[in-house]
């Protein structure tokens, strides 16, 4: 099929390419204790792209058998699309990351049931008043991608997580409990380990800390460090760089985080979720240093923002059927340090232990300001933590707080598209409501 809308298409147009995709999703979810849907989603879409006269133009369909209205939208948009200035890839070696198993793509839902009503009956032995709603998602995915420059590739890839969430009211808050587990490489859930760190956290949060304003040396561990790496994010991407709009503009081999921070995009990364041979125009994977050693070393592009640019594309096309490719990060690897956590904490005469996040209030993400309320933190009193902190907002810019750590944890926790250990920063600005 792929080959037939190509070649319909180069009867019109001077390049082409087919981005088909096909994704069965399967999710089990609980809510409040019970399992609350099975639901198993298809996916199945076609996206053209085609360079006519110099300009690029798209269009996407759930069709495939409306060839001719395909192309001819295509070619519709191209009339009023922004100048190419790029060739598509032809033909090439590519890599072949590990990012399927065959036990994950046949997992059953009723599978996925027995260890939910597994987890389930734990959190309740072990926290009785607690809600718990628990997702899991295996998701089977098959990318074809075909071009007028020869290029011809297909890639299968299966993911399988578990998002947990647990409520409890405690003093007449509301308190959430998070987890997020890849179980993409095995399919193995320790639901023991789970259950125990949900406990740990739940006993600290039983008491309230109090905390007035002014800096506080600051652990982002778990989800938090995600916040921070969301504005840097902003700064690597490629289109921020066309634009000229980024604060790393011009900033190529210079210092700008503590020599400890060594960050990279990895494309081939082992059952990661953006892992895959090659990105969304044919492009290979890679793994992009963005900070090494603190010294920033590249942005992210695809095939048009690297000619906009003069620059070679680096793998990091994100796109889906129905959308045209743009740089995007595939998963983003912060390189581990050699901090405990519990020695981190017991080391900390006053300060905080933030788990989660929650908004980005009215900061400038792209200059790397943040201003984050905090969803699940703990003070830090003598080397202990004394209680939950309610009520709070941490602010600063990543770029500045980001020059001095005072460590890093040496354990990554693993999200799918993202593989983060806990940040250690000796003061950021703490506001107390």
């Amino acid at each position: 099929m792929e080959d037939r809308i190509l070649d319909a298409a180069l009867n019109v147009a001077s390049a082409a390419e087919v981005y088909s995709e096909s994704v069965i999703a399967m999710t089990v979810a609980f809510e409040a204790n019970r399992c609350h849907a099975i639901e198993n989603k298809i996916t199945r879409g076609l996206g053209l792209r085609v360079i006519w006269n110099g300009k690029i133009g798209f269009s996407s369909t759930t069709n495939p058998e409306r060839i001719g209205e395909l192309v001819e939208a295509a070619v519709t948009t191209a009339r009023f699309g922004q100048p190419a200035g790029f060739e598509l890839p032809p033909d090439q070696v590519l890599p072949q990351p590990l990012i399927a198993r065959s036990r994950i793509s046949l997992l059953p839902a009723e599978r996925m049931k027995l260890v939910g009503d597994h987890v389930i009956e734990l959190c309740q032995e072990k926290i009785p008043d607690m809600k718990v709603d628990l997702f899991f998602q295996r998701v089977f995915s098959s990318v074809r991608l075909v071009n007028s420059n020869g290029f011809e590739a297909t890639y299968e890839k299966a993911n399988y997580s578990l998002d947990f969430t647990g409520l409890r009211i405690i003093d007449s808050s509301l308190v959430w409990i998070s987890d997020f587990l890849n179980l993409s490489k095995d399919g193995v859930l320790d639901a023991e380990a789970l259950v125990k760190r949900v406990a740990d956290q739940s006993r600290q949060a039983q008491r309230a800390a109090k905390l007035t304003t002014k800096s506080y040396p600051c652990i982002f561990t778990y989800a938090a460090p995600l916040a921070l790496l969301s504005a840097i994010a902003e700064g690597v991407n490629g289109k921020n760089l066309e634009k000229g709009i980024s604060p790393l503009i011009g900033k190529e081999t210079a210092k700008l985080l503590d020599e400890k921070l060594t960050i990279w995009d990895d494309g081939l990364k082992p059952f990661s979720f953006g892992s895959a041979p090659f990105d969304g125009e044919g492009i290979p994977r890679q793994k992009t240093p963005l900070f090494e050693r603190g010294v920033f070393r590249n942005f992210l592009l695809d095939l048009k923002t690297a000619a906009a640019t003069q620059r070679k594309s680096t793998g990091s096309g994100g796109r889906s059927y129905a959308s045209v490719p743009a740089p995007a990060l595939s998963n983003i690897v912060v390189r581990p340090g050699v901090m405990n956590l519990e020695r981190a904490i017991s080391g900390m005469g006053e300060g905080l232990v933030i788990y989660s996040t929650v908004g980005a209030g009215q900061s400038n993400l792209l200059a790397g300001d943040f201003s984050l309320g905090m969803g699940l933190g703990f003070k830090v009193e003598k080397g202990e933590i004394v209680g939950r902190v309610k009520n709070a907002m941490v602010a600063g810019n990543i770029y500045e707080i980001g020059r001095e750590l005072v460590g890093i944890g040496d354990t990554p926790h693993d999200f799918g598209d993202a593989s983060v250990p806990f940040l250690y920063f000796p003061g950021l600005n703490v506001a107390a409501t």
